[in-house]
């Protein structure tokens, strides 16, 4: 069993002022309310726990087949919803940079890794992962039946833990072999999860059943041969991130049996235009990536198609920096200004154009096999998946392209924090961009706790109930019960889908802790 953290710490207030803490710990206690595919409450809690470890991976209801124009991938065996493990692995190399250190280690040393500790090159299991994971165009096969037949014998150790019955299985492979896997299946980023690492080492000093804590990672590199088997989208349904040296995948989107899971392989460029995360995956991973967001993004007219290129690289190179001299020297914020009203001024005609145009109305996520389109979000509780946004249609559409230029927007709610505005607004379309390209991303999470505690904060204000304001005359808005409420929805949303359903009290200490980690990432 493991012991129940301590009470959050919220912004104090009386019992008068209570209504809005009132009103988000009554949706959490109801949203969290159901378990996960896998004993969810034991291995989430174990997840973010200093205390706890996986004594061996843990795979969810997912298995290894050949997808038409993809090739080999992992696909879900049963219905899933948002949150639920679909993978908490082990790899069978690993290195890591102390924390702070963001340089990756070369992943080469993977390979040097595995050849000087003779048992682990030697070991049946890590040798059958070596031979079947992808080493490159000249291993892979288009014969049907070879990769069928390989796909029956990674489904053998993804569901057994066991080596497949088949010869040679466990056989020793070449060191030339083995660089040919490290180079195409190695992971690497720049730290762990920030977040779940904090919650784990706050855990150590205050239990004194808790012996260690987690340190923080930097730069890390491993050969996770699980988490290998997954292809990219785009548009993923998963989040993946590392929690010390473990892998952890998890459903963001409703899955049906047979729907394929897919995560991003991209980071920052998450959020660029659809030809820079082109030339990214082409160069890092030799292919051409046709997610339905890329496809989505190719059918524009070439004159947004243009302005989403001229947007990003002018915010990027120019009006990012320049915004953060003037963070530095407190001049020349209307420089910045006049660059967002002019990309703004250009931006929004063409993206109300785009929400009633036919290629937005007929958006919907599916894969170039032509499977069913990714199902609306599951919730917490099936009677609460009204409230959530539509998976398809115009507006997921408008929010995918928008999310090409997402550090525009980024800028946009900067900028009037500087300016000293209630940046609230421009804050929450940052979260709808995030929950439509990257749910449960550290990001989202980020920015959703940012504005849940900004909501609760202001609830308790003695100021103008006006919507708006300007926070140097003190004309700061109080939220309404329903704005708390839907911070709520969108803070709980997030972080069950990157942490999966945990205790109340637990979640308000992960929304905490993201809401302080955020300030060093927004």
């Amino acid at each position: 069993m493991f012991k129940a953290l301590g009470r959050c710490t919220l912004p104090k207030c009386n019992a008068a002022d209570a209504s809005g803490l009132k009103i988000a710990i009554s949706l959490l206690r109801r949203f969290l309310s159901y378990s996960n595919a896998i004993n969810a409450s034991e291995l989430n809690e174990r997840l973010v726990s200093a205390s706890g470890h996986l004594d061996s991976d843990v795979v969810g209801p997912i298995k290894a087949t050949v997808i038409p124009g993809r090739g080999r991938g992992l696909v879900v065996t049963q219905p899933v919803k948002v949150g639920d493990l679909l993978l908490a692995c082990k790899p069978l190399a690993f290195l890591s940079n102390p924390h702070g250190q963001e340089q990756l280690p070369d992943p080469m040393f993977l390979l040097e890794q595995l050849f000087q500790h003779k048992s682990s090159i030697d070991s049946s299991w890590t040798s059958a992962w070596l031979r079947l994971l992808y080493r490159g165009k000249n291993h892979s096969t288009a014969a049907s039946k070879a990769n069928d037949d390989e796909a029956a014998q990674l489904n053998a150790m993804l569901s057994t833990g066991q080596l497949p019955n088949v010869q040679n299985a466990g056989t020793p492979i070449g060191r030339e072999e083995a660089a040919a896997v490290v180079q195409y299946n190695a992971f690497g980023d720049k730290f762990d999860d920030p977040v779940a690492s904090a919650a784990g080492s706050e855990e150590s000093l205050t239990d004194p059943n808790v012996h260690g804590s987690k340190a923080r990672l930097g730069g890390h590199v491993g050969l996770w041969p699980h988490f290998s088997l997954l292809n990219h989208s785009c548009l993923p349904n998963a989040v993946h991130y590392t929690i010390g040296s473990t892998m952890v995948v998890r459903a963001t989107q409703l899955l049906m049996p047979g729907d394929e899971v897919c995560v991003s392989y991209l980071g920052t460029e998450d959020h660029a235009p659809a030809a820079v995360r082109k030339k990214v995956l082409s160069e890092r991973f030799g292919f051409t990536c046709q997610c339905p967001r890329c496809v989505l993004e190719e059918g524009l007219t070439e004159e947004m198609s243009s302005l989403l290129q001229e947007i990003h690289s002018d915010v990027h190179q120019n009006l990012m920096p320049q915004f953060t001299e003037v963070v530095d020297n407190g001049e020349g914020l209307e420089k910045v200004r006049n660059g967002i009203v002019k990309w703004s001024q250009m931006l929004y005609p063409q993206l109300e154009a785009l929400v009633n145009s036919d290629i937005a109305r007929d958006f919907q996520p599916v894969d170039r096999a032509g499977r069913s389109p990714l199902r609306r979000a599951a919730s917490c509780s099936m009677e609460e998946e009204e409230n959530l946004p539509e998976v398809g249609g115009p507006m997921h559409a408008v929010l995918c392209v928008e999310a090409a230029v997402y550090e525009f927007y980024q800028l946009v709610s900067m900028h009037d924090e500087a300016s000293g505005m209630d940046h609230t607004a421009s804050l929450q379309n940052c979260i709808q961009i995030m929950d439509a390209v990257s749910r449960g991303s550290e990001l989202h999470t980020f920015l959703s706790a940012r504005v849940l505690f900004r909501e609760l904060s202001s609830s308790l204000k003695k100021s103008s109930p006006q919507a708006g304001g300007d926070m140097k005359s003190g004309q700061l808005r109080r939220a309404s019960p329903a704005e708390i409420e839907q911070a709520t929805r969108d803070c709980q949303l997030a972080h069950v889908a990157r942490y999966g359903k945990l205790p109340t009290e637990r979640t308000l200490k992960l929304f905490r802790h993201s809401e302080r980690v955020g300030r060093d990432y927004l």
